[in-house]
């Protein structure tokens, strides 16, 4: 997660260079960092460059959710995990990277400055599921989505602000891979046989509602 924030930050910075000529301290950048809910708990880092043209802006970010439901414990496996045995825990991550337009409509109420934003996005999920005697199977799907938002900031410093965001994602189904015990391995894709299956024993993300808050910093 690190290394993905610091990737977003220096891409932005060059971004914001070539555009004003790159000042240190006078780039008009964001950074930011945000946590609460979006699918399970999460926290999610982004670098903003809300100048681009007038309004407009360009938004990068990488997001961390922890799901706890991360598999149908009334699926029909058909053999593949018996999710009736006693002692099975099951685990979940949903790592996602977007790209966003945005638009800054300025201040709607005193001291609040409101930004929309939407763009495309690129989720990575992963279950994992452990069974009575310690024996773990996973699942893994990536999927491409769309998704949008309403981020208002108020200043509690000449560049830090307090912000809240809301929003919602959708993600649309993209292949499963299965992974057992031994370490076989099978992936499955829409429109294959055994892909219903698979998908109905995993709780891949499809609409996804955000509610966080967080700071950001201007550069």
């Amino acid at each position: 997660m690190k290394k993905m924030l610091t990737v977003m930050v220096l891409a932005s910075l060059s971004v914001a260079g070539a555009q004003r000529g790159f000042q240190v301290g006078q780039t008009g950048v964001e950074v930011g960092l945000t946590g609460g809910v979006a699918g399970g708990s999460s926290a999610e880092g982004f670098v903003h460059v809300p100048a681009v043209a007038g309004p407009l802006g360009l938004k990068v970010s990488g997001r961390l959710s922890k799901i706890s439901d991360a598999v149908n414990d009334e699926a029909v496996t058909q053999g593949l995990f018996d999710f009736a045995q006693a002692g099975y825990t099951e685990a979940g991550q949903h790592v996602v990277l977007g790209v966003d337009g945005t638009y800054r409509l300025g201040q709607l109420s005193p001291g609040a400055d409101t930004t929309l934003y939407a763009g495309g996005r690129y989720g990575a999920f992963n279950a994992t599921v452990t069974d009575g005697d310690n024996k773990t199977s996973t699942y893994a799907t990536n999927a491409f989505g769309v998704g949008g938002g309403l981020q208002v900031a108020y200043p509690v410093a000449s560049n830090l602000s307090v912000i809240g965001d809301v929003g919602v994602d959708q993600f649309f189904g993209g292949s499963i891979t299965y992974t057992d015990s031994s370490g076989r391995s099978e992936t499955s894709r829409p429109g294959d046989a055994a892909y219903s299956t698979q998908d109905d024993i995993l709780n891949q993300p499809g609409t996804v509602f955000k509610a966080k808050v967080g700071v950001k910093l201007k550069l």
